[in-house]
């Protein structure tokens, strides 16, 4: 995963009014791993990290490639937080470092990514970052 800077024009054209967007952009069109409404997953964190600090994402199809958006260009600043590709979920810690979750029935089917706290800020060569991506097949 790579992260990407977006409305460099409205940001030029409104000479740094507008902010620019933050994308994280995923490589390749679809997740390998296709998971059923209804499955549980596992979370096991590292120590001193609480599930709590995970995010689930809607990400956005492309041809070749998915993204989702994690700051969001404002006038004269930026903003993080949940955005637009956030899912609301709620994970149950179950053991020392493990929690879990239950994908709703009710969610759409498409691309989604369990983010790690840290990934979205986190710079390292080539602004990359982990993120953990599935498909809802059902």
């Amino acid at each position: 995963m790579v992260f990407r800077s977006g409305g460099a024009v409205k940001s030029a054209l409104t000479r740094g009014i507008l902010a620019k967007d933050e994308y994280g952009h995923i490589e390749r069109g679809k997740s390998p791993l296709g998971l059923p409404n209804g499955f549980e997953i596992l979370i096991y964190a590292p120590v001193g990290t609480d599930g709590n600090e995970y995010d689930l994402l809607r990400l956005r199809d492309h041809k070749s490639y998915r993204e989702f958006r994690t700051l969001t260009g404002g006038v004269f600043h930026t903003t993080s937080g949940p955005g637009p590709d956030e899912v609301d979920f709620q994970p149950k810690k179950i053991a020392a470092q493990l929690y879990t979750f239950t994908i709703p029935n009710d969610i759409e089917k498409g691309e989604y990514g369990i983010l790690p706290p840290g990934s979205a800020n986190q710079r390292g060569f080539a602004d990359t970052g982990k993120i953990f991506t599935f498909s809802i097949i059902e």
